[in-house]
């Protein structure tokens, strides 16, 4: 076993997680969501929608479009989910929280999905006119403290004309500083990065994962090598702009006194430029090379950057690297980053590594290297089971949920917001908000990125 002076998941391990979460459904005709059945397939294009339903539906002439839906989505064994937005495209960075969802929806081949994004100037309207959705979710980007072109504008034509309840969706708010107007009378909100003072105490919201990168392409499970096939003991290709600790980092793996002993060969690749396009101009490898350099290392650090979580968390999971992590402290705002990291998924503890510092990262790696085939490889297959079953622990929750939320009458028409959170308290058993208060309006000075030279070191 590993070395627990070194290798252990923090000393508090959170019960909380998306699965307490229980809807109270018991007005709706009773029908089995279909459950995730895991499969070999490897789709090309984690986006390509598989929508291809018989004629299903009864006679729809005369309908209205939201008659036509509770038709589709209360017949329906396998539903299909529509993704809309007017302000988020499949080629923004922000998008791979959804991607990666999505990848997972067609992996388990446990629902269709549609993404559109919607018109500024038409909006969400046009597209629910030609839709082949039953459920249809709303997302937009809600960064710095406020959504841009928010989605709960779209609420009303929602739950009017497609006769749904309101589901909605944020990304890309890595410092928690989101409070947006409405939450708690949206029966189904998601988010993007977990925030202790939302995704901990309102019933109605859940986490969704990070996922990874929007240029990244998950490897075949047959492509990924035991640690003793590895060449490089470890890596780190990315940013030291995003915070100190990985200033701190980078300057440790770059002293070789500290570093004696590692006999491995390891690759780092550091820049002082954050750009979201990952671009060469600003001296980040390319995508191909940041993906190979982790299919043949066994471990990559993934100090924290604007959060904990990192998109490279996740792709060294993907690519069977054991990720390395130094345990994060508490943010007022966000609280502990990885709390919803911290349970049990197919019968196994989260076997990531975290540390007390990086100071303790090259006795870590000193030791490592005679235990690749033993220690690390066990460690390594309990790890790539425990991803998956995270993945169908976390994505299947938000699925089952999505769906059961989609099979609801919709809310009365002109219904004030009083009586709109009163309807979600009972969905849900309970007050929306509970103990918690919302957070204050965080004040964060964001600095004015210049571009500097890049730093590299190979």
């Amino acid at each position: 076993m590993l070395d627990s002076s070194l290798s252990t998941s923090p000393s508090t391990t959170p019960s909380l997680s998306n699965t307490n979460r229980t809807l109270v459904d018991s007005t709706q005709p009773s029908s089995q969501t279909k459950q995730p059945q895991t499969t070999t397939t490897q789709p090309s294009d984690p986006l390509a929608s598989s929508s291809s339903h018989t004629q299903e539906e009864q006679n729809v002439t005369g309908l209205s479009l939201g008659d036509v839906r509770l038709q589709r989505v209360r017949s329906r064994q396998k539903h299909t989910i529509g993704f809309w937005s007017t302000v988020l495209s499949s080629h923004r960075p922000n998008f791979a929280p959804l991607r990666a969802f999505l990848h997972w929806i067609n992996v388990t081949d446990s629902a269709n999905v549609e993404f559109r994004h919607c018109s500024k100037h038409e909006g969400i309207k046009k597209c629910m006119q030609d839709t082949n959705a039953d459920i249809a979710v709303a997302y937009a980007l809600g960064n710095r403290g406020a959504t841009k072109n928010a989605m709960f504008q779209f609420k009303p034509v929602i739950e009017t004309e497609f006769k749904q309840q309101s589901i909605w969706m944020i990304v890309g708010d890595e410092y928690c500083e989101f409070n947006g107007k409405g939450i708690t009378s949206t029966v189904l909100f998601l988010r993007c990065y977990w925030a202790q003072k939302q995704t901990g105490y309102l019933r109605n919201t859940m986490w969704l994962p990070l996922g990874f990168s929007h240029l990244f392409t998950p490897p075949k499970p047959d492509q990924i090598k035991l640690p003793k096939d590895r060449s490089l003991i470890f890596n780190f290709l990315g940013s030291t702009e995003t915070s100190t600790a990985r200033k701190n980092m980078v300057h440790l793996i770059q002293n070789s006194t500290i570093m004696h002993g590692i006999t491995m060969p390891y690759k780092t690749h550091a820049t002082r430029v954050w750009s979201g396009s990952y671009s060469a101009a600003d001296g980040y490898e390319p995508p191909n090379v940041f993906k190979d350099t982790m299919m043949d290392s066994v471990f990559t650090l993934c100090p924290g950057g604007h959060n904990t979580e990192t998109f490279r968390m996740w792709e060294a999971m993907e690519c069977g690297s054991i990720p390395i992590i130094v345990e994060p402290s508490s943010d007022r705002f966000c609280g502990i980053h990885l709390t919803p990291f911290h349970v049990e998924a197919a019968g196994i503890k989260e076997p990531i590594i975290y540390l007390k510092s990086w100071k303790q990262l090259p006795d870590l790696l000193r030791k490592a290297q005679g235990e690749l085939d033993t220690v690390y490889k066990e460690h390594q297959a309990t790890l790539l089971k425990w991803y998956k079953g995270f993945k169908d622990k976390v994505y299947g929750d938000i699925l089952n949920t999505m769906i059961k939320v989609g099979k609801m009458d919709p809310p009365p028409a002109g219904a004030s917001v009083e009586e709109r959170e009163a309807q979600i308290a009972e969905i849900w058993g309970g007050k929306v908000l509970e103990d918690a208060k919302d957070p204050p309006p965080r004040k964060r000075k964001h600095r004015t990125r210049k571009a500097s030279p890049p730093q590299a070191n190979e």
